[in-house]
């Protein structure tokens, strides 16, 4: 009868470690697919960096003459915020025209 028993016991722990490693496979699948999708975000944002990169320096070696004592980058913010102030000014003034009944619109046009 205690061999039963025993025996009984080591079938309860054997089908425990059978447990055990079936629930670490399953962790280990779901860690292999997650470091899969890892790897494609990382590829996906390697090509939206190199992207970015390659448009920065299009934007950058555009700017043709940089001013003394200003980096390229410098400059071609400069240059980017005075023409959108320029514009700004000149939307405003419109508005004004508009708002004091100078501007006039014809229909159909």
């Amino acid at each position: 009868m205690e061999k039963g028993i025993k025996a009984g016991e080591e079938i309860k722990h054997l089908r425990a470690c059978i447990v055990d490693q079936a629930d670490n496979q399953i962790t280990i699948n779901h860690q292999a697919d997650d470091i899969a999708d890892l790897r494609q975000q990382v590829d996906a944002l390697s090509v939206g960096r190199d992207t970015l990169k390659r448009k920065y320096m299009e934007l950058i070696m555009a700017v043709a003459d940089k001013y003394p004592f200003e980096s390229r980058h410098g400059t071609a913010l400069r240059y980017i915020k005075e023409r959108q102030l320029s514009g700004q000014v000149k939307r405003d003034a419109g508005l004004d025209e508009i708002a004091r009944g100078q501007f006039c619109f014809e229909e159909g046009v």
